[in-house]
């Protein structure tokens, strides 16, 4: 019999590949906190992204956010200026309908999975988030009612137990801006009345009805989002306190009632 051969720690990576990954995340949480903050319109079309002014809002060197601004500017966020630097592209209300329409036929789907899976026990964490998040909102905690939000999603994502679907619309919900919540009006109220019909929906097992309450909920988050551009924007598209097709869409809030009713209609 051979002698055993000499273990190999695989726990302690070399101190460049630590670095490196340091590195590499530092560049994605720039390029994310400015995506966010170009989508919410916190940072106007056509104005210059300065890195330095960057580096110092996040507390990290420029050499990373430099990173960011190209990696946004394939992503078409950003136009590079030859001598000028990098320019904020227009935003256009179609592109972040486009998002959300993506975004509400993947969620709505997942949701209405999860309805077939959903236990007792999930529907108590369930309401226990979001009476979490009614008492942040009331607080004006805008960060803890993100935080709660996101929660409340990612449980219902999880329950469909379709991973596939959920990492795709993981890859959509990138541009969705996180970070500016509180910059959005209503959308503290939409996640405050809104999540009531899903949740109904979900507690009686009511998969149509759950995805109707879900898709309405993101389509109502995004007219919002088109409406706030909408305000920050002129380029022919859309003009201040003009409505987008979007907000046509937009339902200030559906009950189970409503939802049960006219699917079993159908």
């Amino acid at each position: 019999m051979s002698e055993p051969s000499t273990p190999v720690d695989f726990e302690a990576p070399p101190s460049h590949s630590r670095t490196r990954g340091r590195h590499q995340q530092l560049s994605q949480e720039a390029a994310d906190y400015l995506r966010d903050a170009i989508i919410a319109a916190e940072i106007g079309s056509g104005e210059f992204v300065r890195p330095e002014r960057v580096a110092d809002e996040l507390g990290m060197s420029p050499t990373p956010v430099r990173e960011a601004l190209m990696a946004l500017a394939k992503e078409g966020f950003l136009v590079w200026q030859p001598r000028r630097g990098f320019q904020v592209a227009k935003v256009r209300i179609s592109d972040i309908e486009d998002v959300f329409r993506v975004q509400a036929f993947i969620a709505g789907e997942l949701a209405a999975r999860a309805a077939a899976n959903i236990a007792d026990a999930d529907l108590s964490r369930l309401h226990e988030l979001q009476t979490a998040l009614e008492s942040a909102s009331v607080a004006g905690d805008m960060e803890h009612v993100q935080d709660l939000n996101f929660q409340i999603h990612k449980t219902i994502n999880n329950l469909a137990a379709s991973p596939a679907l959920a990492r795709l619309l993981s890859t959509v919900v990138a541009y969705v801006p996180r970070r500016f919540y509180g910059s959005v009006p209503g959308w503290l109220a939409a996640s405050v009345k809104d999540h009531g019909a899903i949740l109904d929906a979900l507690r009686i097992r009511h998969r149509e009805a759950a995805r109707a309450a879900m898709t309405s909920h993101i389509w109502h988050a995004g007219a919002l989002l088109g409406e706030h551009i909408s305000m920050h924007i002129r380029d022919g598209e859309a003009r201040p306190g003009e409505p987008t097709e979007a907000a046509d869409d937009r339902s200030d809030g559906v009950s189970l009632h409503h939802l049960v009713a006219s699917i079993d209609r159908a």
